[in-house]
């Protein structure tokens, strides 16, 4: 496993665990994403490596990256 998808797994199963349903008003997922894909394309750029399209908008729901978290916990 790559080491950014260690960190992406342990990410996701800390949100997992973390997180309350009263907090799910408060999360904007479409800004988050808007954000961290500026952020890798700008490092991945910097690398000089090639840059892949990403979506412009998250491919993911909330519940689906939950469900993601807990499946790395054994949830």
């Amino acid at each position: 496993m790559h080491l950014w998808a260690a960190a992406v797994t342990n990410q996701l199963a800390e949100a997992d665990q973390d997180f309350r349903e009263s907090m799910r008003k408060e999360i904007d997922l479409a800004s988050l994403y808007r954000r961290a894909r500026l952020s890798v394309e700008a490092h991945m750029a910097g690398d000089g490596a090639p840059v892949n399209a990403l979506p412009d908008q998250c491919p993911f729901s909330l519940d689906e990256l939950l469900a993601e978290g807990a499946a790395a916990t054994g949830g």
